[in-house]
């Protein structure tokens, strides 16, 4: 049940990981999202967004940036939010988030087995090659509970 929502353009699409353009309050989903790319549980892409309080629990499994959470955080914020499920994908997948670029991550956590084939494996999954994070991005008080798996090339850890 998606409780606030506020935002200029309506696409926010939680169960099918949509695009987030306004900002999320107390979002919640227990569905099953498969896709390719742009993959999470709440939301798939959150561009310039927020999402407060909110959590996804159903398993999220693609090719690319996937997340148990967000697929890909464009320079959102998220705050106090959370994913238990399990994730899995080719590569950047995070158990949170797939994808961070110039985005603000503060108080979150994950608990699912997060499982990937190449690239990078994590809580977030940083930039595509797993190197170091987009020069903006921050993350305070999140952490990672369930099982790291990182299969072939993959880097796997808590900010791969």
């Amino acid at each position: 049940m998606l409780r606030h929502w506020n935002g200029s353009r309506r696409k926010v699409c939680w169960r099918t990981g949509g695009c987030n353009c306004g900002s999320v309050s107390e979002g919640r989903s227990t569905a099953t999202v498969t896709g390719k790319s742009y993959v999470g549980g709440l939301v798939g892409y959150n561009s310039k967004a927020s999402i407060a309080s909110s959590c996804s629990s159903g398993a999220v499994s693609g090719d690319s940036e996937v997340g148990g959470l967000v697929g890909y955080n464009d320079q959102g914020s998220i705050a106090t939010s959370g994913s238990t499920g399990p994730v899995s994908g080719d590569s950047t997948v995070g158990g949170l988030l797939g994808f961070n670029w110039d985005g603000h991550v503060s108080q979150c956590c994950s608990t699912g087995a997060v499982t990937g084939m190449s690239g990078s494996v994590a809580l977030w999954a940083g930039t595509p090659t797993g190197l170091a994070p987009s020069p903006q991005a921050t993350v305070q008080g999140a952490s990672q509970e369930g099982t790291t798996w990182a299969v072939s090339s993959a880097r796997a850890g808590l900010g791969a």
